[in-house]
């Protein structure tokens, strides 16, 4: 998800509709 980027600092398993971003 967009708040696993920003603490993990990579695309975590948990996405997000509003990101779009696959695992």
């Amino acid at each position: 998800s967009y708040s696993d980027l920003k603490i993990d600092g990579h695309i975590g398993e948990n996405t997000d509709v509003s990101t779009g971003l696959a695992a």
